[in-house]
């Protein structure tokens, strides 16, 4: 967890400064140095944590926003005989319809006024923080009164427009708030009904979209809100969001992503204008170029005003301190839920690949054996390992197809497919293999119309480490490489790194060179 790891020296910063300032020493140099380095080693592990290059390729394919459409949707609400309705929470505070609708529009008038200054990560940003939320609260507000139909018919216009893989994204995103337990919705029949997740056509994904949006969720928000129930998940592509729209295909950095980004440039900000430190010297742990769109006043709160977010006179270099430290806590807190958020079925593989590895070498010599384990005997391995763990596993049969295992948890289906590697030395052959084992995955995933996910467990036997990250790619499929091989981590000669690639290559195996070990240079040194 980042918060734990790095809280303890946020308190002795705070401290410090604390003493600093009462003895009125305005003396930082003595903080100075070990704020530079604490600040690079927490850039090193935002790197290895967050796929950074990945946030920076969809915030630069980050379509023109339309905010007329979502202009003439608030307006659906101007209507006399809607302006005194109102909502009364439990506290007894009430909410009036006009007070909400004259927010919403007040600002969208801004937005529309402001966008060239703002940009388009900070008109996102106010997007997914705001406005969102604001459709939801009027429709919450009237209840059957609310202009559903209008708004649902201009929402299925937006959604026309999107590819089947666009489709299946969002679908992926309303299935993932009803994932987590403690923070996601409770599925409501009542509400819902019996067969809102079972699979369907894109055709009837669309409407199920636009029913959620405008119609279910709103619903499930007052019921909460009844039960006394004040949070809700924020759904990354809420109303506003897709009304929002330009063209297709869904390229969306979510609130976490935004709040990231805002937090990492102003602390970028404070290196350079507080510490005189140079600013490549934080984007290079991150993958990020100093000129690239995430560390640039595209990102910024204005544009226009290229002044520094930090006050670097000595009357306020003490606020500026604790300014920064603020917002590392914060960014600590957002990291450690936007990384360790998982759902039960990838917690589950995650230990099962642990497992094999604590015990590469004893699981190595089983396959170099002649009654080595095929891919049959591996998956019944693996269904009775999530079966232990209360996670309900099958295989499934369709014409001359057979799916390994398929998974099936609250608003989600997992396809999973395994694959063992063995006597593969060139790395191209390996890339060749997994591309080829995504692509039939891909295909049983078409097959499963309800947008279901895909994850590619490979058993690597070869002498070349395999390392992917723990994130779905296109937030459909997930690598998994349990490396197996008999070999020690200091003998390896060579390694590979996955990354996601564009949508028709899915996927680009970068190769590492494997540093000979400290003992082993010690030995040709001499």
């Amino acid at each position: 967890m980042f918060s734990d790891q790095y809280e303890f020296l946020i308190e002795d910063f705070e401290n410090k400064l604390h003493l600093i300032y009462q003895n009125q020493q305005n003396d930082f140099d003595l903080i100075d140095g070990d704020f530079k380095i604490f600040i690079r080693s927490l850039f090193e592990n935002l790197g290895n944590g967050i796929n950074f290059r990945d946030i920076e390729t969809r915030l630069k394919d980050l379509q023109k926003i339309d905010l007329d459409a979502i202009y003439n949707a608030a307006k659906l609400f101007d209507k006399a005989e809607f302006y005194k309705c109102s909502y009364v929470f439990n506290s007894g505070k009430k909410i009036y319809l006009k007070d909400e609708l004259d927010d919403l529009l007040k600002e969208l008038k801004k937005m529309k006024k402001d966008a060239e200054k703002l940009g388009k990560i900070n008109l996102l940003f106010q997007l997914e923080l705001y406005t969102n939320s604001d459709f939801e609260q009027m429709i919450c507000i009237l209840g059957d009164k609310a202009p559903t139909i209008k708004l649902q018919a201009m929402i299925d216009g937006k959604l026309k427009g999107l590819s089947d893989n666009d489709i299946k994204i969002l679908w992926s995103y309303i299935k993932e708030e009803f994932r987590n337990k403690r923070h996601g919705f409770t599925f409501d029949t009542k509400i819902l009904g019996t067969v809102f997740f079972k699979p369907c056509g894109i055709d009837n994904l669309r409407k199920r979209i636009t029913q959620y949006l405008v119609l279910f969720r709103p619903k499930i928000i007052v019921k909460r809100l009844k039960a006394g129930q004040t949070s809700t998940p924020i759904f990354s592509f809420g109303i506003a969001r897709i009304l929002g729209i330009h063209k297709s295909y869904v390229k969306d950095l979510n609130l976490n992503e935004l709040m990231i980004i805002r937090i990492i440039n102003r602390v970028i900000d404070f290196w350079e204008n507080i510490l005189n430190c140079k600013k490549d010297e934080l984007c290079k742990p991150l993958g990020l170029s100093p000129e690239g769109c995430i560390v640039s006043y595209e990102t910024m709160e204005d544009k226009t005003n290229k002044n520094t977010w930090f006050e670097s006179n000595t009357t306020n270099r003490n606020t500026s301190y604790k300014l920064v430290l603020y917002e590392l806590r914060r960014l600590l807190k957002i990291t450690d839920y936007y990384i360790t958020r998982q759902t039960d079925i990838e917690k589950a593989l995650f230990q099962y690949k642990l497992k094999y590895e604590i015990f590469a070498k004893e699981k190595a010599s089983i396959f170099q054996k002649k009654n080595t384990p095929n891919e049959l005997y591996l998956q019944k391995e693996l269904c009775s390992y999530l079966l232990e763990r209360d996670i309900y596993s099958y295989g499934k049969l369709f014409g001359t197809s057979e799916i390994d295992l398929m998974v099936d948890q609250p608003g989600e289906t997992y396809v999973i497919e395994t694959k063992i590697f063995k006597n593969i030395a060139r790395l191209d052959t390996i890339e060749r293999h997994i591309t080829s084992n995504i692509i039939q995955l891909s295909e049983y995933l078409d097959k499963e119309t309800s947008a279901a996910h895909g994850i590619l467990v490979i058993y690597n036997t070869t002498d070349v480490l395999i390392q992917s990250p723990n994130t779905w790619l296109q937030k459909r499929f997930w690598i998994l490489p349990i490396n197996i091989s008999g070999i020690t981590a200091c003998q390896r000669k060579k390694s590979i790194r996955i990354e996601e690639s564009d949508i028709k290559k899915i996927i680009t195996c970068i190769p590492i060179n494997a540093e000979p070990s400290r003992r082993n240079r010690k030995l040709k040194d001499k």
